[in-house]
């Protein structure tokens, strides 16, 4: 039986003959279901209206200008989950099925491989890399460079460059990674829509405002009961606001419990960077390089918010959305 990979073979391997077609396939079913997700709250946010209420208080002394925003996260927070799932079982898979070719009956291996004896590494001390490169001599050392060049301690940007902060090790594939484990074997993340002012208000009363205005930034916590906006004033009886934009972006928690984080653009960034990775192991960084998806070109029409209402002239709001990068990727063949 020839030896996977002998000398003189080429770098760049073959899916389905020199490794397994299915982590390719697990990839592009994370970007399918990426793509249905962002589609699907699209399709919810545009049959929400906007609905600003205003209440006052302490004898017209304080006015509440509020907004409730319930869509289905439960059921995101499943179909997040999923995504993730998907793109930790395809590197998972991938080197699985690595171990597999290059174990060729290595004592104590073999038997392992129909269990979950084997994962992706993902190490953050260096140290850690040495036992691991004695336990798997037997993968050829072009194959376990690849592996290496995406380890946390290294923090290289997924490009190959160098990159002024801790980018595997704070970035979306470490993130990504906790969010699975935790949805796998704790609970489901928690997600929340979380809205904001995109912009100031403007009083319409004819009373002048003597007082303090409180507004609702983005980096209020998802679940504060604290209005879009707070007015402490003199007594007035009717005020009326313009409130000229209104942005929601959708947010993610962990098992950490410390911070919400951004779910979409956290989606994206893990998608491009497991692209990165499963392409780099099968074809070679080069060869990675000029199949990765142009993510500067993305970066450059990248938004904090996800969606933004912007009052038309005669009333009502207008929904203004980002693009659907999984979609996008998936039209030009990226993957």
């Amino acid at each position: 039986m020839k030896k996977w990979l002998q000398d003189g073979d080429s770098p760049q391997l073959q899916p389905g003959r020199d490794l397994s077609e299915v982590p390719l396939q697990r990839l592009r079913f994370a970007f399918t279901r990426a793509s249905a997700f962002y589609a699907s709250q699209v399709a919810w946010f545009q049959e929400y209206i906007p609905d600003i209420r205003h209440v006052s208080k302490s004898g017209g002394t304080i006015h509440e200008f509020s907004l409730t925003v319930q869509p289905p996260v439960e059921e995101w927070a499943l179909l997040a989950g999923e995504i993730l799932n998907q793109l930790s079982s395809a590197r998972d898979n991938l080197f699985k099925d690595v171990v597999k070719r290059a174990s060729d009956g290595e004592e104590g291996i073999t038997k392992n491989l129909k269990g979950g004896a084997h994962h992706w590494p993902s190490y953050f001390d260096e140290r850690q890399w040495e036992p691991f490169v004695r336990r798997y001599h037997f993968i050829p050392e072009v194959i376990l460079d690849r592996i290496k060049s995406f380890q946390p301690f290294l923090d290289l940007h997924p490009d190959g460059g160098t990159t002024d902060r801790e980018w595997m090790k704070a970035g979306a594939s470490t993130w990504a990674r906790q969010l699975n484990n935790h949805d796998k074997h704790d609970e489901p993340m928690r997600v929340a829509a979380h809205h904001y002012l995109g912009s100031g208000v403007t009083a319409l009363s004819e009373i002048t405002l003597r007082g303090e205005v409180q507004q609702r930034w983005d980096h209020t916590d998802p679940h504060s009961s604290e209005p879009l906006i707070s007015i402490h004033c003199e007594p007035v009886d009717d005020l009326r606001l313009t409130v000229p934009t209104i942005d929601i972006v959708l947010m993610s928690m962990g098992p950490s419990e410390l911070k919400w984080d951004p779910l979409n653009s956290g989606l994206w960034s893990a998608l491009w960077e497991s692209q990165c990775v499963i392409n780099t192991v099968y074809y070679g960084r080069e060869r990675a390089r000029e199949l990765s998806i142009p993510f500067m070109e993305y970066a450059s029409r990248e938004s904090w918010t996800d969606f933004r209402y912007v009052l038309k002239p005669g009333g009502g709001y207008d929904l203004l959305i980002r693009g659907n990068y999984a979609q996008e990727a998936l039209k030009q063949c990226f993957v």
